[in-house]
């Protein structure tokens, strides 16, 4: 009985041990994608591709870039988006140890929000997010606060 014991507990450490492996090459290939801005180039083979985002035709931006339940999606401003702007802004995040895909140039950059990392979707190395001024499919914060709609390039 202790002999089974104490399998079940090695084998328990040594799965530990290669979920955090995983995670660690999981977090080495998003710095990847950082630094790169390629993220076919930089997906290790421990990430999940996850549709997260959609391109549809929306008059008079043409094909810009939805989430898959249709938001509109923006550009956040080069001066970035913090505190209370992210209110108004919702970032679009995705799973650790997911890469997005639905269109060229998506790639993630890590952020920090209440102590917490989080994984954020780029589109050509810029954050995207949802306007809470936007309801079902509209496109009401092109300009504002120095977000662009994201539109296919």
């Amino acid at each position: 009985m202790t002999n089974r014991v104490n399998d079940l507990q090695t084998r328990s450490r040594h799965s530990t041990v290669m979920r955090r492996l995983t995670m660690t090459l999981g977090a080495v290939g998003m710095v990847g994608v950082m630094a790169t801005g390629s993220v076919a180039a930089a997906i290790p083979a421990t990430l999940v591709p996850q549709r997260i985002v959609k391109v549809a035709d929306r008059p008079p931006f043409g094909n810009m870039l939805t989430t898959r339940l249709g938001a509109s999606l923006y550009l956040a401003p080069t001066t970035g988006c913090t505190g209370g702007c992210l209110t108004a802004w919702p970032p679009l995040y995705i799973h650790k140890g997911r890469a997005p895909r639905g269109t060229p140039g998506l790639g993630t950059v890590k952020v920090m929000v209440g102590g917490v990392t989080k994984i954020q979707v780029t589109y050509h190395g810029r954050p995207l997010n949802t306007f809470i001024g936007d309801s079902g499919t509209s496109v009401t914060g092109n300009g504002v606060d120095g977000f662009t709609v994201a539109v296919v390039s």
